[in-house]
């Protein structure tokens, strides 16, 4: 399709004016796109109300072929060269890229017109193409009540968070915790080597104020006050806790709290009261946060295939998970008790949704809304058989952001009659109507600025960390560390230069690998601590969601999450795979636990269920490895009404002195 450039007449203003065929549903829906990307810097016309009066020299059966657009200078396009010459009119230099290969490289002209004409011919099954993969609304998508839908989720996925941590910060690293932050800091060299607002006071006070803030933040995200400053010192406060107490706070869904926060703040916006019209959510950024449930969903299918385990590979992980997992609740037991197919689909289901939905996020609008439902379900499935705090609802509201303002457009109770009663183009779709254009405020200048250099950092970083579970990876050379970045970057080493940028950001938490499950326990070990009395009587550590009674109900406990009781669950690993071969020897936070139960600290007996002894000193500690299970169905209704049952045979294996 050649160009007609032989009209020099003017348009009646100063605008250029493409005209389509209003009697086409297809064209309606293609120039309505091309409006959201031009804005009012080009006129739109139906081909009827034109035809014979301001551009005579076209016929009605020509503007049914192809669209025309008319420019003020008498220049005249159409077909492909027209609809690039519209878009090339919008806002800022990316607009202009597809006119500029068009026009300059070599086979893409030709080849565009080709292309544009088997779409006119063939628009009919296109669009019916279009629209099973689509939906019904195949117009330009909006983000604004989705970006609000977001917002709120996650403000209160990140109150839950702040406040759970609240609740035991003072236990772990406050001045008389497991591990007081004070006592360590000057060990970590330099506030890059441990970026935290602690540098500046460790004190109790400033740990409660930390947490304080916290909770400030996430209220005025979710009052849609400040929210991408916010949020922004919301990513301050996270990682400032994950270094406060890094043995408690590192957990993947710890990271992934800050690094969705650090998103967030290029995402959300930056007023401080909305006044007249919203602007529009930065592209970029939202596809940042996609880019983050993608790897975090991605990832942890892909360590499930390549570590090789065989409950996994035989689609019997989840024979063992519900019992085995940190800390059950009562519906793990009774989903434990379910049929080893329902186990079998349960694992088949996890892996398609994990190595196959998260491509969808990138498709179109009805395959991406499919995808978020499939990644819902899978999270409402975890949360309901497993206690792993506000971790589930955080994905999930990573999910909501998948739905544009289509998913939350109420729709009029008669829209499905008014459809019926639309007439059928000549073309055989739908006729509908060009919708009023609605202007939309472009985002704030800074935040598309920053997106772009954060992406130009974080999307290489955490592209690499996708592949390296696929490749061995190449890791810098002690050379190439001293030599820095950009000197490894000269001598063409893009791996290792990549490497050193995640290293240096490490601290940072602004992108982070991730993979959960990647191998399943089949057994459960558990630490059994007792603590004596002044008469030499032995009395047990009672834990508020650990099981330590056969005859205790496994307990619920998200959105909070029981930071001991999690990472008791890690320790009794390292005791039963390193205890045998080599002796166990008890991690740093774990003897500092036990300082605090023979100290009677009143931060660290707080983390209990009950306070040992009535908060006075007990005269020895003793620690044993044991093996719990779930009972059976006649065990449990027939038996003894016990929810446990714990290996009678372990023994004491040693006594704990300062």
């Amino acid at each position: 399709m050649s160009p007609d450039t032989a009209d020099e007449r003017p348009t009646d203003d100063d605008r250029p004016v493409m005209v389509y065929d209003a009697d086409c549903g297809f064209c309606v829906r293609w120039v309505q796109r091309w409006r959201e990307r031009t804005g009012p810097r080009v006129e739109y016309a139906a081909s009827h109300a034109v035809v014979g009066t301001r551009f005579p020299h076209v016929s009605a059966g020509d503007f049914a072929q192809a669209v025309y657009l008319f420019e003020p200078d008498g220049r005249t396009s159409r077909g492909a060269e027209a609809a690039l010459r519209a878009v090339a009119l919008g806002p800022g230099l990316l607009a202009r890229a597809p006119l500029f290969v068009y026009t300059h490289i070599p086979g893409v002209r030709p080849l565009l017109d080709t292309a544009y004409g088997f779409i006119a011919r063939n628009r009919l099954g296109i669009s019916r193409v279009e629209t099973f993969i689509a939906g019904p609304d195949v117009g330009p998508s909006t983000w604004l009540r989705s970006r609000r839908v977001f917002q709120f989720a996650f403000a209160l996925v990140a109150l839950l968070a702040v406040l759970s941590a609240r609740a035991q910060i003072l236990g772990l690293a406050g001045s008389d915790g497991i591990l007081p932050i004070a006592e360590r800091l000057a060990d970590r060299g330099h506030w890059t080597n441990a970026p935290t607002w602690l540098w500046l006071d460790a004190s109790d006070a400033a740990l409660t104020w930390l947490c304080t803030i916290g909770v400030t933040c996430a209220g005025l995200i979710a009052l849609n006050v400040l929210p991408g400053l916010a949020a922004a010192v919301l990513w301050t406060i996270v990682i400032s806790l994950i270094w406060a107490s890094p043995e408690f706070f590192s957990y993947q869904w710890d990271n992934l709290l800050a690094e969705v926060a650090f998103v967030a703040a290029l995402y959300l916006p930056w007023h401080v009261v909305r006044r007249g019209l919203a602007r529009d959510p930065p592209r970029l950024a939202r596809w940042l946060m996609w880019f983050v449930l993608f790897r975090l969903t991605f990832e942890s299918g892909v360590v499930k295939i390549v570590s090789d385990d065989p409950t996994w590979a035989g689609l019997t992980a989840l024979n063992h998970h519900y019992m085995t997992q940190p800390l059950p609740h009562v519906v793990s037991w009774f989903v434990h008790k379910a049929p080893d197919v329902v186990h079998q689909a349960g694992a088949v289901f996890t892996l398609l949704v994990e190595l196959v939905l998260p491509f969808t996020i990138f498709a179109p609008r009805r395959l991406r809304h499919l995808g978020a439902v499939g990644m819902i379900a899978l999270q409402v499935a975890i949360f309901a058989t497993g206690n792993f705090g506000w971790f589930n609802l955080l994905t999930i509201a990573l999910c909501l952001s998948l739905f544009d303002d289509v998913a939350w457009r109420r729709k009029p109770r008669d829209e499905s009659a008014a459809s019926a009663r639309r007439p059928v183009g000549s073309c055989g779709l739908e006729a509908r109507e060009l919708p009023p254009y609605r202007e939309r405020r472009a985002p704030l200048l800074l935040q598309r600025v920053a997106g772009l250099v954060v992406a130009a950092v974080i999307v290489p970083v955490g592209s690499l960390q996708v592949v390296q579970l696929f490749v061995t990876p190449t890791w810098p050379t002690a050379e190439q560390r001293q030599a820095g970045i950009r000197a490894t970057l000269v001598d063409r080493e893009l791996e290792p230069a990549v490497r050193l940028v995640e290293e240096r950001l490490w601290p940072f938490r602004v992108v982070n690998s991730y993979g959960l499950f990647a191998t399943m326990t089949t057994t459960r070990p558990e630490i059994r601590i007792e603590v004596a009395d002044e008469a030499g009587a032995w009395h047990p550590v009672e834990f508020a969601h650990k099981p330590f009674d056969a005859h205790a109900m496994p307990r619920w406990s998200q959105p909070h999450l029981p930071r001991l009781d999690w990472q008791l669950w890690f320790e009794a690993l390292l005791w039963e795979r390193t205890g045998q071969r080599f002796g166990y020897q008890p991690s740093p936070w774990f003897v500092g636990f036990l300082d605090g139960l023979a100290e009677a600290r009143p931060a660290v007996l707080g983390l209990l269920a009950a306070p040992t002894l009535d908060g006075g000193r007990p005269t020895a500690i003793r620690i044993r490895l044991e093996y719990a299970r779930f009972t059976t169905l006649d065990e449990h209704f027939v038996e003894s009404g016990d929810w446990w049952r714990f290996d009678s045979s372990s023994r004491w294996i040693t006594t704990y002195e300062r």
